[in-house]
């Protein structure tokens, strides 16, 4: 056992000792949901990882493959989005349709079976195992927007709520099972076009964050969509949440959403934190976008546009107010993201540089020292607090105090002149009005005279 607990925390590159259990599953050196939403914004996403991408274009790599998501996230990206289906072996991959080309159900074939035809396949739970060290980086990475979809009626014949109750929650079980084996509970927002999926992800594990996902077929009526879409659109049986399941020819299956309030409505009903939001919805909305999204800021939910294709349409979303933007041109989201504040943002004068790294000139003229800022006790701590170190070769004025991702001081420790010597400042994780903090990744900075340096704490809970 503590064989294996050294040799987990080694290769998810934790260097602090800690006790194996409650700690280890923490694992608090991860960037986390928490933090994306807190962030500047607009973040991007990378739609299928890199890009839509079939094998059309050779210079990427293939939509919802490993390398596609290992690629966004070395480039840049903080969040990847992808798609879940479920085999017939009860193995959850990661694939955008319900079916194959020639329209073979994924759920019809078991995993090996689709590997034989599609290689390129990814099991979730690899999907997830070789992306959570990707959180561990110095800038916030790593966050999977993982789409539920709801069945289409070509594989799936559950057209009442009992029988999509027994498929339904066996689907969130197996996919929340993977989360958990790969402890990224708190990397993972799950979305779905269904309140009765999301429903399921509340009731199985609410820790997770959810968001609900609004396509703009939905807001027309079922005659606007059969003329617009050349499909029957038949009524079911389905019931959930008072509202009315169309099965749209054999390719889809939603409910009708009366109206723009009502999703807000079943947006907060299923506990979400976020929506998925079809630019079409912001387009036809045209100059009064900015207050569709408002709405959405005023139920407190981010907003999540999909899928950007250029710089026009880029400018357009961003402008309403955009919390995240989902794109296949992962440069232009590389670009038009609102840059994470750099340390020297946070520190009103100078440069700022890395912990242990920042050059130190004492009073005394004498020679240049590092001005060193470091935690004393256990990453995470065991008693409610972090304790940050520092020396001073020289007595200078000082000031240390903790940010969150956005670049907000949350608390002040040090903020005055102290003598040369060795400090250590206790953080009791509430900001400057007694008030706990939320978990996440702060950022703490240090100004010491002319030098300064920075160090980032994790707080979990």
């Amino acid at each position: 056992m503590l064989k294996s607990c050294i040799r987990q925390w080694f290769l998810a590159g934790i260097l602090v000792a800690v006790t194996c259990g409650a700690a280890m599953a923490a694992r608090p050196s991860a960037w986390t949901v928490d933090d994306l939403l807190s962030s500047p914004t607009p973040f991007a996403l990378g739609h299928r990882g890199y890009g839509a991408n079939d094998g059309e274009d050779p210079t990427r790599p293939l939509a919802n493959t490993l390398d596609a998501f290992h690629q966004a996230f070395t480039d840049g990206i903080r969040v990847v989005e992808l798609d879940l289906q479920q085999t017939a072996d009860g193995k959850v991959v990661v694939y955008h349709d319900d079916y194959l080309a020639d329209f073979t159900c994924i759920r019809s074939l078991t995993y090996d079976e689709l590997l034989a035809r599609k290689p390129e396949i990814p099991l979730f739970r690899a999907v997830l195992n070789s992306c959570r060290h990707f959180s561990r980086v110095e800038d916030l990475s790593g966050i999977l927007f993982a789409e539920i979809k709801v069945p289409v009626p070509l594989c799936d014949g559950a057209n009442t709520s009992a029988q999509a109750e027994i498929s339904e929650s066996a689907l969130v079980a197996a996919v929340i099972a993977d989360i958990r084996q790969a402890g990224m509970e708190d990397q993972v927002i799950l979305n779905s076009g269904s309140p009765t999926i999301l429903r399921q992800v509340a009731l199985q594990a609410p820790e997770i964050k959810r968001a609900l996902t609004l396509n703009v077929l939905q807001l027309l009526t079922p005659e606007q969509v059969a003329a617009a879409l050349h499909l029957p659109v038949v009524l079911i049986p389905k019931n959930d949440f008072g509202l009315a399941w169309y099965n749209i020819g054999s390719i889809a299956r939603l409910p009708a959403i009366p109206s723009f309030p009502a999703f807000i409505g079943l947006s907060l009903a299923v506990g979400s934190r976020a929506v998925s939001l079809d630019k079409l919805v912001l387009f036809q909305a045209g100059a009064g976008a900015p207050n569709v999204v408002a709405a959405l800021h005023g139920a407190g939910l981010k907003a999540v546009v999909w899928t950007i294709e250029n710089g026009s349409e880029w400018d357009f979303v961003a402008g309403a107010g955009a919390d995240g933007i989902t794109t296949n041109d992962i440069a232009l989201g590389l670009a038009r993201q609102a840059p994470l504040p750099a340390p020297s943002a946070l520190l009103s004068d100078g440069a700022s540089r890395t912990a242990g790294d920042a050059g130190f000139d004492s009073r005394g003229g004498g020679p240049v020292q590092k001005l060193a800022l470091s935690l004393s006790g256990p990453s995470p701590s065991r008693d409610g607090t972090a304790r940050l170190r520092f020396a001073l070769p020289g007595g200078a004025d000082v000031a240390l105090a903790l940010y969150d991702i956005s670049g907000r001081r949350i608390a002040t420790l040090v903020d005055g002149p102290r003598a040369a010597g060795e400090y250590d400042e206790v953080w009791r994780l509430t900001d400057d009005s007694g008030r706990p903090v939320a978990p996440g990744v702060y950022l703490a900075a240090i100004r010491a005279g002319a030098s300064q340096a920075t160090l980032r704490v994790v707080v979990v809970r």
